[in-house]
């Protein structure tokens, strides 16, 4: 699975479908009588958020002697589902990759077009490398304990996973946005 820069712009639309504010009194005494909101998720149990993540990109690498470019036009349906609230407020939260499709063009040294095309949702058996794509589809692809801050904890994977994906995970990337630990004035960034 790989999630692209454009993540945070997506998970900003998830943000908004679950963040509460609660109404604080401004402590810093730098704005007066301004109101400053503590940024949190409110989970109910089922609660599902789907988004759709896109990558596109082109690569060109250049030496003396060739020049080979790559051409990726990829997307993945995905969504989040929230098993179980805790009385804290944290919650377990489930990963699911609803659709994969996969656009790829490689050019080789002696220009060459090689391409990998593939969608799940297609019936077409899948090419050499991607058979177990169209399996993992619909199943948790990862677990996660989030608080109403944002933090994330006990990641897991149900699913075998290549080791990129683990650490693209681990990074973060794709998963939701943590919140500020402080309070934040409204029309701050």
């Amino acid at each position: 699975m790989y999630i692209s820069r454009w993540t945070t712009l997506i998970l900003c639309t998830f943000c908004v479908a679950v963040v509460g504010a609660e109404e604080q009194s401004n402590p810093s005494g730098t704005e007066k009588n301004a109101a400053q909101v503590a940024l949190k998720y409110h989970f109910a149990e089922g609660d599902e958020w789907h988004f759709t993540l896109t990558d596109k990109g082109t690569q060109t690498s250049i030496s003396p002697s060739a020049k080979r470019s790559a051409i990726n036009n990829s997307s993945q349906a995905i969504h989040y589902r929230v098993v179980k609230v805790e009385a804290d407020g944290s919650a377990l939260i489930e990963v699911i990759v609803d659709r994969f499709r996969i656009d790829f063009t490689v050019t080789d040294v002696q220009n060459k077009q090689h391409k990998l095309v593939y969608d799940t949702d297609s019936q077409d058996a899948p090419p050499a490398g991607l058979q177990g794509v169209k399996t993992s589809i619909g199943k948790p692809f990862a677990q996660f304990i989030m608080s109403p801050a944002g933090e994330i904890s006990e990641l897991t994977f149900p699913q075998a996973i290549q080791q990129n994906q683990l650490k693209q995970t681990e990074q973060r990337k794709g998963l939701p946005i943590a919140f500020p630990s402080e309070p934040i004035s409204i029309g701050k960034s």
